[in-house]
């Protein structure tokens, strides 16, 4: 049996799985009808569960576990491998180094997180009747586990008057019924408890018809002292989203997709920005940024990070990627719906003058989460003065 044969194979099957699953990623960052994307994903589950196998079944059939000899590949196979190996013994080793290395941004000051035991505190975990429920009920899923971090940031354009300014953020609620309303009407609670200046929400929250009430029942609840700001994802596009945007409306929600709103807090302009790119086209739409104002993007994907960079925005706050919601040991995400792939996973990000955060989102349509809790986010803004 040819050991150099196996290893340069099982380098193959790595670069194999990674390409397919970052073929699934890129695919997704992208706005193609949702149908378009099922497809692409079960031809990429097919190629994992069936074309692995028949992979290495023609290998073995050539001989090359025991000859070593890969001309005997036909020509295509043995390309494909060729790709696959580099990427398995290179790419993929050198994408882990990166990952270990990243170090959060100097704009970072600090990291504060706490665990609220949800599941405990409503004496079991608060499944309803929506779809999925098995997920929900499976050992070591830490859907009902919610951290609760409070990060602060010393960001440039934070004039000295707002010194402590709070915004609480939350992300991709996905309403479907599975997560019961009491495990949301629990986060809202905590969200209330961290006294926020300000309030964001950056979309995905609904997935099911049945759940429309939720929507400003549980949102309406939010508290701030200078205002509650949000938009909207791909997921609620896929539904009504103009009585969401109506009801978060009427429930004292400022919606920013494709526009500004300014507000003055403590003597100083503000300035929040919105986009629900790529899905809606409305990144154009966004004027100019105001002079002589914090300017603020909400954004469900963080791909859109590039684009605020360019235009000048201090502070970017983004969802959609969940964190991968499932995150191995070592290796990490493995989904992660973005054009940059894993790049925005989780966690604070510097582009140029803009700092990027990601929230890992408080549930998802699949409600499993494994190494990688529900994410509840007060972010602290210090003055550079």
């Amino acid at each position: 049996m040819s050991l150099l044969a196996l290893l340069i194979f099982a380098g193959a099957l790595a670069g194999h799985a990674a390409l397919a699953v970052s073929t699934l990623n890129v695919l997704y960052g992208h706005a193609y009808p949702r149908r378009l994307l099922r497809g692409f994903r079960m031809l990429h589950d097919l190629w994992l569960v069936v074309g692995t196998p028949w992979i290495a079944w023609l290998c073995w059939d050539a001989g090359l576990f025991t000859t070593g000899r890969w001309s005997a590949l036909p020509l295509p196979l043995r390309t494909y491998l060729g790709v696959c190996a580099v990427v398995g013994w290179v790419a993929v080793p050198a994408a882990l180094i990166v990952r270990w290395l990243r170090r959060p941004p100097a704009a970072q000051l600090s990291n504060h997180g706490r665990t609220l035991d949800i599941a405990a505190l409503a004496g079991g975990r608060p499944i309803g009747p929506g779809p999925k429920r098995y997920l929900a009920r499976l050992p070591w899923n830490e859907q009902f586990q919610l951290e609760i971090l409070e990060k602060t940031f010393r960001l440039p354009g934070v004039p000295a008057a707002w010194d402590g300014l709070s915004i609480v953020q939350l992300s991709d609620l996905h309403f479907t019924g599975t997560v019961a309303i009491e495990y949301f009407e629990r986060v809202v609670d905590a969200a209330n408890e961290l006294d926020a200046d300000l309030v964001a929400v950056t979309g995905d929250l609904l997935d099911r018809p049945g759940c429309y009430e939720w929507v400003p029942r549980v949102l309406g609840r939010l508290r701030s002292r200078w205002g509650r700001f949000a938009v909207l994802g791909n997921h609620d596009l896929w539904y009504d989203h103009r009585r969401m945007r109506r009801d978060m409306s009427a429930a004292g929600f400022c919606l920013v997709s494709g526009r500004w709103e300014l507000a003055e807090i403590r003597g100083h302009r503000l300035a929040v920005a919105g986009t629900e790119a790529p899905w809606v086209p409305d990144l154009d739409a966004i004027a100019a940024p105001p002079a002589q104002a914090f300017r603020l993007l909400l954004s469900h994907t963080p791909d859109n990070a590039p684009w605020a960079s360019r235009h000048g925005f201090h502070l970017m706050l983004a969802g959609h990627n969940h964190g991968g919601q499932v995150r191995l040991p070592v290796v990490g995400p493995v989904f992660m719906p973005s054009r940059y792939g894993r790049t925005f996973d989780t966690g604070a990000f510097q582009l140029g003058p803009t700092l990027l955060y990601v929230n890992r989102g408080l549930s998802g349509k699949h409600p499993l989460r494994f190494r990688c809790k529900p994410e509840l986010t007060k972010i602290v803004l210090r003055s550079a003065e």
